[in-house]
């Protein structure tokens, strides 16, 4: 009888140790728990426990094939890498098939997902895969008839899509990142991500540093390699993405 209570108090430990798993499982895992809080805690025999510990065993095998309770549209084992991605991208966006390709994508071409999901969020807060942002320059022009200077509105280029690419240079990303047969749509979310990504990785891989990345992303390469980073890129744009990664990892 005191060998019996010891292993009582055992499977007791493990009870509450599991209590918090079971909140996240429905089925078989439930199943064995009210078996163990109705039927152990008061026992007739030792034979109840032994059942009880060959039931648990043979019933939690199929915990991996359990289904995630809170993203029910999304199917993986809370092992992967996409798992997490998943959960810490629901910190910053509203989960989507638009951001799950995103996550998807970034693990395919190798590239830490959180990164993408961060400059992503600066570029494109809401992933509208219709977006465009105009790059505006005002200048003041002189006017005949009003014989004074008016202030005019000049649109240098706009930025289109998730990864908001620049229109002067779209066409250079296309020929560089684009290795699909299909014709490249700007404003489809999956040519745009792919082209997004690979671009991102290209620059991750010759600058090898993250920060310099997201920045060259922002500013371009070339100021990035002679040093003439604009100000608003490092004090807004580096500075967000920082706070867009800190927020995903729950810091």
């Amino acid at each position: 009888m005191k060998k019996f209570n010891v292993l009582y108090l055992i499977m007791g430990n493990i009870w509450r140790s599991i209590k918090k798993l079971s909140e996240a499982t429905k089925g078989p895992l439930n199943r064995t728990l009210r078996f163990f809080k109705t039927r152990v805690r008061t026992p007739n025999s030792p034979k109840i426990l032994f059942i009880f510990v060959l039931f648990f065993c043979c019933e939690t095998l199929s915990v991996s094939n359990l289904k995630t309770y809170k993203y029910s549209e999304f199917y993986y084992t809370v092992q992967t890498q996409r798992d997490y991605a998943l959960e810490c991208a629901s910190r910053i966006f509203k989960l989507n098939e638009i951001c799950a390709f995103i996550i998807d994508t970034a693990i395919e071409e190798n590239v830490d997902p959180l990164e993408v999901l961060a400059y992503i969020k600066n570029e494109n807060p809401n992933l509208n895969p219709k977006a465009i942002g105009r790059n505006i320059k005002y200048e003041k022009v002189w006017n005949k008839k009003a014989k004074k200077f008016l202030i005019k509105k000049v649109v240098l280029s706009e930025d289109k899509g998730i990864g908001q690419f620049n229109s002067k240079y779209i066409n250079i990303f296309v020929n560089k990142y684009w290795y699909e047969d299909e014709k490249f749509d700007v404003f489809n979310y999956r040519h745009n991500i792919k082209v997004s990504i690979r671009l991102y990785k290209d620059l991750r891989e010759r600058l090898n540093c993250p920060y310099l990345a997201t920045m060259a992303y922002n500013a371009g390469v070339g100021s990035v390699l002679r040093s003439e980073i604009p100000e608003k890129t490092i004090k807004v744009y580096l500075k967000n993405w920082l706070k867009n990664i800190d927020k995903m990892k729950g810091i």
